[in-house]
């Protein structure tokens, strides 16, 4: 039976295992032509990512559609150009909400969410990483579950709820460390220390920002680099220490211009302010701060904004060509959910059935064999009365005649019960009741051999005149037997002995 349960355990685990998906974040990762640990220019990077593009529009694979707008998405943020970011948002979304696929609509949810994020629109963002979180649940994509939850943390945060934000913090922590994402940690170290910041828990904050520090410096990533010193250069400035904060946006300068990274720029120009401000030096406070609001308006101004607006315009007409679907998405998630526990409840069901199949064809295989050898005790144990039998009409024969052949002379001589026939004997009978004879020792270790020899004998429900030829004994000696094998056992005289012998060792 146990062989049989792991058998079972081991083809539902096989099964389930079959039925698990790629996650897609690691899949997005493996397609990426121009992964973001390789040395590539950004607008290396960026044609790469265009004939990405185009080649999966000429095949005509949507997978690697959605995945291109992705990554162009990433080179146009990096390169802080919001209108192409925008455009290839709307078609990422109009790709996802066409498909009704479930871990493609939490992704673009998920990268519609930062967008908002970018443009501190707070509570659209939480909405977004919410859906985000609904989707990625229900398609079970541990990975952008994870995502949505450190940025939902984020958000409640910057919201200064503590309580929730270090709740979803933990809760997404636990699934990257599992898949030992060490670049999402970073992130989600990052903007911890923000929440902790805000509250004035400076020291863990401190901590949390050169653990992730730490880890983007192991992956080489000075893009992400730039973005932790200039949070720790901010961190400097809540505790008072302006002086260190300055060295940290000062050396993040020269980087950030020699890269042309113009969103890094404009938040290190805007932590130069601060710090100048903090210090007392308004002159050049002033100085950052122009250059700030030049670039927020360079990257983000009036003439940014509209165009956005437009083509965000021309986005929602198209999403309501699709209301019909977004309206069955809850019917979708839930019939998705039905049919994967349908799926696992016929496989569980025919693995219990083959289970059940085998475990009763293992019963009937047992008893089938058990019949057997009770069969082949028998068949000895009478081939035994018969020879012993053979001897005692000799024995008889020999007392009314004087002379003797030379063959029954020699029959004569053999004896009643030998050591061979007890062994073998004993043997059949081990396999016919396993354990019996040691229980019999076990449980009364002062037994003796005829003792125990009657004990067997009463066990294959022999008489009293088949136990006597057996033995080779009278039938006033086998009761003498009995007698002292009733004492033995401690049966009172209200016991009957065979039933007690009978019964013993029954499980």
């Amino acid at each position: 039976m146990k062989k049989i349960l792991i058998i079972i355990t081991f083809l539902i685990f096989y099964t389930n295992s079959i039925k698990a998906q790629d996650f897609f974040k690691t899949e997005l990762k493996k397609s990426n032509p121009a992964p973001i640990d390789c040395l590539f220019s950004k607008s290396e990077r960026l044609r790469l990512h265009k004939a990405y593009l185009n080649k999966s529009k000429i095949t005509k694979n949507v997978k690697h559609q959605l995945f291109g707008y992705l990554y162009l998405y990433s080179d146009y943020k990096n390169n802080s150009d919001y209108i192409n970011l925008s455009e290839v948002m709307i078609q990422a979304e109009n790709i996802a909400e066409k498909s009704r696929n479930l871990t493609w609509l939490g992704e673009v949810a998920l990268y519609r969410g930062a967008i908002y994020d970018l443009n501190n629109k707070q509570s659209e963002a939480l909405k977004m990483y919410e859906q985000s979180l609904k989707y990625c649940t229900a398609s079970k994509d541990s990975i952008c579950i994870a995502e949505s939850l450190e940025q939902i943390s984020a958000i409640y945060g910057d919201q200064r709820d503590f309580e929730k934000a270090t709740s979803y913090f933990n809760k997404s922590l636990s699934i990257f460390k599992k898949y030992k994402l060490a670049r999402s940690v970073a992130i989600a170290y990052n903007n911890y220390s923000n929440t902790l910041s805000y509250f004035k828990k400076y020291a863990l904050a401190a901590k949390y920002i050169d653990s992730s520090l730490a880890i983007t410096i192991d992956l080489k990533d000075v893009y992400s680099q730039i973005s932790r010193m200039h949070n720790k250069g901010l961190l400097y400035i809540d505790m008072g220490e302006y002086d260190k904060a300055l060295v940290i946006f000062n050396n993040n300068q020269t980087i950030i211009k020699k890269n042309n990274w113009k969103d890094r720029l404009m938040n290190n120009e805007f932590g130069l302010f601060r710090s100048y401000k903090m210090k007392g030096n308004y002159q050049l406070a002033l100085e950052h701060l122009i250059e700030y609001d030049f670039l927020l308006d360079s990257l983000n101004g009036a003439d940014v904004k509209t165009k956005i607006t437009d083509l965000e315009t021309k986005y929602k007409y198209q999403k309501k060509e699709l209301n019909y679907k977004n309206n069955r998405l809850s019917l979708t998630i839930a019939r998705q959910k039905i049919e994967r526990h349908i799926w696992i409840i016929s496989f569980l069901s025919v693995f219990i059935v083959f289970g059940l199949w085998l475990w009763r064809r293992q019963i009937l295989v047992t008893k089938s064999e058990l019949f057997q050898k009770h069969l082949d005790l028998t068949n000895l144990t009478n081939l035994l009365i018969q020879k012993n039998n053979m001897i005692q009409t000799l024995e008889n024969k020999s007392k009314n005649q004087k002379n003797l052949i030379s063959e029954d002379f020699e029959l004569q001589n053999q004896r009643i019960l030998t050591d061979s026939d007890w062994a073998n004997f004993k043997n059949y009978f081990e396999k016919a009741y396993p354990g019996f004879i040691n229980s019999i020792r076990n449980r009364y270790p002062t037994i003796t051999q005829g003792e125990e020899r009657l004990f067997l004998c009463l066990k294959i429900n022999l008489k009293s005149d088949e136990i006597a030829t057996m033995l080779g004994i009278s039938t006033d000696s086998v009761k003498k037997s009995r007698n002292r094998l009733r004492k033995r056992l401690n049966l009172n005289e209200k016991e009957d002995l065979k039933a007690f012998v009978l019964n013993f060792n029954k499980t």
